[in-house]
């Protein structure tokens, strides 16, 4: 079903009479631009009627509307930017569209066409039958032929004739504004033009075709002291892969010696081929009228104090940039205003008089007494006068003016003229309070940026003295990126604007002294009436409920759950980093603690992340120093007593502390940077020692590698484990342990899907430490499992604990049924092993059999039970 159509907007369309009129030239050139732009056949402009869309302009498209069924367009004015759809087919929104199953559209950009009443038109697209990613470049020329063709709808709404604008518009498709060209340089340093448009004869003097088959001919044309500068900035722009802008002379066959400005971006690069496009422009008169403006300058210099009063008035408005001059005789006190003063001041010459005093009337009150003085000084002193300020006119109309005014004095020193500008700079003051605001403020929720957080931050630590009164609150979204994996990143953003608006509200209610959108989905709050830990608690706890609230996006009911690290500004040594150092440390502790949780920073935890941090230093270094060993741990089948295979476990040969088990960084693994690293070097050695025992003959089974969501997660994990295949060593001798982790939370789904492709690549999988997580019994029909891993805490009670035994009996039987193998952990005596062996357990590992070995222990123990496989009796 099509989206409704609002009535307002339809109103704004009508009013424009355009549908269903005859096609104009002026429209067809900017679909040809776009196409060209594009590098495609079909590009039109479409307006969305309440039953149909209809072309103004089309190229490439036979028909003169479609149904809004069909409509890409109607979904490209939902919002202000391009609508992008880079394959149609795999876009269940589009998947079944006419247009998209019948071949002749994949690709889809379209720009709104969007009224300065921000009603939405349609749109100017373009359309292809292949699927692409259009380059940001090519979006903005979109966005700016969108601009053009509003422009030319208003000219033509208010009567203007389009035909005698074509020159103009002609001239933007073919030379944008000079000379369009596509340039190609590759590693040898040969380069060349693989498209070029007329342009380049009104720039170069060089015609398209030329150009393209002997770009040596393009380069005769340079200005011979503007060849090597020309040249290095050609070698810069292919080193650094960036934008190409340079001002260079050319000497063209008719027009003589031209100033040309060329642009251009990269826009590919592939093979060592570079490739730009961009447009060369004639600035021969900007350069020329810059020259003379100089010379002017120097002329009114000189001739200043021989003008007339008129001459000297305009010499001095011209000098200072005005808009509208302004001169006071001081000896009659008569003031003389140009056209434009009386404009701006919103008076006619007619009905007023301008005297000294009625003109400092109209700045706003508290500004006055200011100008008066400033007034003065200029008189007394000669000081030129600078002032800007706000300016109220009869109708009520608030502008800022800027004014700049000058002595004159007779050859005596007596003062007898003040003469100035003013000038309207209401749009440049709106521009620089928006600048200001953009600034210091988030662009999606309005409220404070970072910086401006910290700025306020450090303000209120410098007035608290040193009462704990201040708190900072730090805190970000539980699975955001599930929100926006899920429900799209729309929803993600309007998630992000309501708990924008949710602080807002709190700081409006008074609850707050400060909030702060830092980026993403992190936030801050500053409290000052916090006295102590219970009432920061008590505060924060609040806040959380608020934030936490149940909101409506899109249709669906969603929580904003989050986690959140508080700290209470304690001390007058306290510093805003430090402070909100310590509040990411809680943070970080909250979402370890299991997300949706509230910590209030100590000194515990700050001495906890510094080991932390130390720790990881130290394992980066032991990474890159090569202190990392994997050990293997075997595995023994419990009816025959052979090997089936080990159990890869990480030590850390630790310059100081020596041998250390993973025990000790485990917590770690979560890190990117660590996680990867270790991960690699697992993998690395694990399939060295497996390549190379079965060169040698040594029949070591499977080798089980621990891995984590965080590596499922991974995009390049299952590249990883490629290199299992690429060492030519069979996938069934690689076992997988997850933990049941894996199987819970938002993350599940993706880890099913990982899980499914490391199953159809024929790697088993086991589940780590079965019976002490969460997971379901129907986790375990759900994922593709072959193996149990029986906990040990289980493991080495059951020989006294009979509630034990029955779980381990339990699991067991599980197994059986699910036909899955079992293999019991931390296996230490005989006994152990009997009764598991009669419970129908498969597999065992433990210090009955050996510890973690080394790889040469390890080698040496699978001759030993190839030889004298360690059988067990039946349990009685």
């Amino acid at each position: 079903m099509h989206t409704s159509v609002g009535t307002a907007r339809l109103d704004a369309l009508r009013s424009f009479h355009v549908l269903d009129t005859a096609t104009e030239p002026v429209f067809d050139t900017l679909t040809k631009l776009a196409a060209h732009i594009f590098g495609v056949s079909t590009s039109l402009i479409s307006f969305v009627d309440d039953h149909r869309q209809w072309f103004k302009a089309r190229i490439g498209f036979d028909r003169e509307e479609t149904t809004l069924d069909e409509s890409f367009c109607r979904f490209a004015i939902e919002g202000d930017e391009v609508f992008v759809v880079p394959d149609a087919a795999k876009d269940e929104r589009f998947a079944d569209n006419p247009l998209v199953t019948s071949g002749a559209v994949s690709f889809y950009a379209g720009a709104p066409l969007i009224t300065r009443d921000h009603h939405r038109l349609g749109t100017i697209c373009v359309i292809d039958p292949q699927s692409r990613e259009p380059s940001p470049y090519h979006l903005e020329m979109l966005r700016e032929l969108a601009r053009i063709t509003m422009d030319l709808l208003d000219a033509r709404r208010l009567g203007i004739d389009l035909n005698a604008d074509k020159d103009r518009v002609y001239g933007l498709a073919d030379n944008s504004p000079g000379g369009l060209f596509e340039f190609k340089r590759n590693s040898e340093g040969e380069q060349w033009l693989s498209y070029a448009s007329r342009g380049l004869i009104d720039t170069l003097g060089v015609s398209p075709d030329v150009a393209v088959k002997d770009i040596e001919q393009v380069f005769s044309q340079l200005h011979p002291e503007d060849v090597e500068a020309f040249a290095t900035s050609i070698d810069e722009a292919y080193r650094s892969v960036a934008p190409w802008e340079h001002q260079f002379r050319v000497q063209h066959p008719t027009k003589g010696t031209l100033s040309i400005l060329g642009a251009s971006h990269p826009v590919r690069e592939e093979a060592g081929i570079v490739t730009w496009q961009g447009c060369l422009m004639d600035v021969t008169e900007r350069v020329a009228e810059q020259e003379r403006l100089e010379d002017v300058r120097s002329t009114l210099e000189k001739q200043y104090r021989e003008l007339s009063e008129y001459q000297m008035l305009l010499s001095q408005i011209g000098r200072m940039s005005r808009v509208g001059g302004w001169a006071v005789d001081l000896a009659t006190d008569e003031v003389t205003w140009t056209s434009e003063v009386y404009a701006i001041h919103g008076v006619s010459p007619e009905d007023f008089t301008p005297t000294v005093e009625r003109a400092v009337d109209f700045c706003a009150l508290p500004e006055r007494e200011r100008l008066r003085q400033l007034v003065s000084i200029a008189i007394e002193t000669g000081e030129v006068l600078e002032a800007e300020y706000p300016l109220i006119t009869p109708s009520g109309e608030r502008k800022w003016v800027r004014t700049i005014g000058e002595t004159e004095y007779r050859s005596d020193g007596a003062p007898t003229r003040l003469i100035g500008s003013l000038q309207d700079v209401t749009e440049e003051q709106e521009l620089l309070s928006r600048a200001l605001h953009h600034s210091s403020h988030d662009h999606m929720t309005g409220l404070p940026n970072r910086a401006a957080f910290f700025q306020r931050l450090d303000e209120l630590l410098g007035e608290r003295g040193s009462d704990p009164c201040l708190a900072l609150l730090f805190f970000d979204l539980d699975h955001f990126k599930d929100i926006n994996d899920a429900f799209g990143y729309e929803a993600g953003d309007a998630v992000i604007k309501e708990l924008g608006r949710r602080l807002s509200a709190l700081v409006s209610g008074g609850d707050c002294a400060h909030v702060s959108r830092f980026g993403g989905d992190e936030f801050g709050v500053l409290l000052t009436s916090v006295p102590d830990e219970q009432s920061l608690q008590l505060q924060a706890r609040r806040i959380k409920h608020h934030l936490s609230a149940e909101m409506t996006i899109k249709g669906v009911q969603l929580h904003s759950r989050v986690s959140m690290g508080a700290v209470l500004a304690e001390g007058s040594e306290v510093s805003a980093a430090s402070l909100f150092s310590k509040a990411d440390v809680a943070l970080l502790h909250a979402k370890q603690s299991g997300r949706g949780g509230l910590v209030l920073y100590t000194d515990e935890l700050g001495a906890a992340d510094e080991r932390d941090h130390q720790l990881r230093r130290e394992i980066v270094e032991g990474i890159e120093h090569a202190e990392f060993e994997v050990y293997y741990q075997p595995i023994i089948d419990l009816w025959s007593g052979a090997l089936d295979g080990f159990e890869a476990l990480l030590r850390w040969h630790h310059p100081k502390n020596g041998p250390t088990s993973a025990g000790l960084f485990a917590h770690l693994i979560d890190d990117p940077m660590i996680g990867a690293g270790l991960s690699d070097l697992v993998f690395d050695q694990v399939i060295e020692t497996a390549t190379r025992w079965t060169a040698e003959g040594r029949p070591f089974g499977q080798i089980a590698i621990n891995i984590s969501s965080v590596q499922l997660r991974d995009p390049s994990f299952l590249d990883r484990l490629g290199r299992v295949v690429d060492a030519r060593l069979p996938a069934s001798s690689i076992k997988l342990e997850i933990t049941e982790g894996v199987l819970l939370g938002r993350t599940a789904e993706k880890a099913a899907q990982v899980l499914a492709k490391i199953n159809e690549m024929g790697f088993s999988i086991a589940l780590d430490d079965f019976g002490t997580g969460y997971a379901s019994l129907v986790h375990l029909t759900q994922f593709p499992i072959h193996q149990l891993k029986i906990d040990m805490s289980f493991v080495r009670r059951m020989s006294t604990s009979e509630k034990d035994r029955t779980i381990v009996q339990t699991m067991c039987s599980l197994a059986e049924g699910l036909r899955l193998t079992v293999v019991a952990e931390g296996v230490e005596d005989e006994t152990t092993a009997l009764m598991l062996r009669s419970m129908g357990c498969r597999f065992a590992q433990g210090w009955l059999y050996a510890k973690a070995l080394s790889p040469t222990q390890a080698q040496e123990f699978i001759a030993v039970n190839e030889n004298h496989p360690k059988r067990v009796k039946a349990y009685p």
